[in-house]
């Protein structure tokens, strides 16, 4: 019997060796943009985005920014005790990291404020929310991954929502997003939690649905001195944030 290449006629020879000269040019095309599409994805995903600069202060300043977080917080306990209506009280961005940068020389326990494979926090404070970013160690992996939120008061309720996560300045998808919340629900964050707001049965909103965003209660209890508040605004700027505070008697 005749091979078949040879019994074929000479024309649809031709024409197979041009198609598979075409699957192999595709072929190389393909595998060339998947590695370009690789290194593009792999140097978002390490670069340090130019909005990341955690707070450093020396030794030597961490009194100074203690003492600022002391008079923050007495002026706050005043306007608490003293309020007969609705108040604002503010803190800028740069007060905010200083005393993130500040927690463990102070409160040595605030290393379990992050999962233990999180470091160098930071927050951004913009006018459509908040973004957190952090240094994350997966491994041999190091990058910086961020979080925007949209937060606000809703129907008497603080609303939260989780626009976008990022490594680098690479946007991640959200079924990732939504099954390492989801894992954290179970693992650091719940073990972490601590009692419920006063007066308020419901159990903590589920992590996993921040991307959807999830409601909060708006009422506690102020420390010192003891009296009941609610939260009844949020307002952020550029590098400022706002909460208004309404007493109860």
């Amino acid at each position: 019997m005749a091979r078949l290449d040879t019994a074929m006629p000479a024309r649809y020879q031709r024409d197979m060796g041009r198609w598979r000269r075409l699957a192999k040019l595709v072929g190389v095309v393909v595998a060339a943009m998947s590695a370009v599409g690789f290194m593009a994805g792999w140097m978002l995903f390490q670069h340090i985005p130019g909005w990341y600069r955690p707070a450093v202060v020396g030794a030597d300043e961490v009194e100074a920014v203690w003492g600022d977080w002391l008079k923050a917080v007495d002026g706050l306990n005043e306007r608490m005790s003293l309020a007969r209506e609705p108040f604002e009280w503010s803190v800028s961005e740069s007060q905010l990291n200083r005393w993130l940068a500040i927690r463990e020389a102070k409160w040595p326990l605030a290393r379990e404020w992050l999962p233990e494979n999180f470091s160098d926090p930071q927050i951004l404070i913009q006018s459509n929310g908040l973004r957190l970013g952090a240094v994350c160690q997966r491994g041999s992996l190091r990058f910086v991954i961020s979080a925007d939120l949209w937060v606000g008061v809703v129907n008497d309720r603080i609303a939260v929502r989780l626009k976008r996560m990022s490594a680098g300045s690479l946007q991640l998808p959200k079924s990732w997003v939504r099954q390492e919340l989801a894992a954290l629900d179970g693992g650091f964050l719940r073990r972490k939690a601590t009692k419920e707001p006063a007066d308020e049965h419901a159990p903590l909103p589920r992590l996993a649905d921040l991307p959807d965003g999830v409601l909060v209660p708006n009422r506690w209890v102020w420390w010192n001195p003891k009296r009941a508040f609610r939260v009844t605004g949020i307002r952020c700027g550029s590098g400022r944030i706002s909460v208004t505070f309404d007493p109860e008697p």
